[in-house]
């Protein structure tokens, strides 16, 4: 049986990724290769580098766990998520908590969340594809 990643956030039909499809692709592919295809999805780069306060003032007093592409890719590079499907588990809760704070901070609504919903809907196509590249390569 699978399981299936939902955000509580948003409607599940957007996020409906398998969590063996994830794995697969994470332990496949170079992390680093996700982060790559996910910045290509974000074709404002507004999610690419960590919001400052002084870009947006009084984001931290509302977001208390910040995350965004560029600091996934630190991550990754310096080996944070570890390996295996736990790490694949952590990129995936990372990757969420980055439009879960951009609903929050945004109030579920304008350009930004709009941009934001672009690139979720795009994320299960996404992984399919790679999971169906991983597969011919086996």
């Amino acid at each position: 049986m699978l399981r299936r990643l939902h955000s509580p956030t948003y409607p599940s039909k957007w996020l409906d990724c398998d969590l063996v499809c994830i794995v697969s692709t994470f332990l496949h592919l170079n992390p680093s290769s996700i982060i790559i295809i996910l910045c290509r999805l974000d074709s404002y780069d507004i999610f690419k580098d960590p919001v400052t306060e002084s870009e947006v003032p009084g984001y931290h007093a509302i977001i208390t766990r910040p995350m965004d592409f560029g600091t996934m890719r630190s991550k990754v590079v310096q080996g944070k998520y570890g390996k295996g499907s736990n790490a694949a588990a952590k990129f995936y809760n990372d990757f969420l908590l980055v439009f879960d704070n951009c609903h929050k901070f945004n109030g579920g609504g304008g350009e930004v969340v709009d941009e934001a919903m672009l690139i979720l809907r795009a994320v299960p196509l996404t992984f399919a594809k790679a999971c169906q590249e991983v597969m011919r390569s086996n």
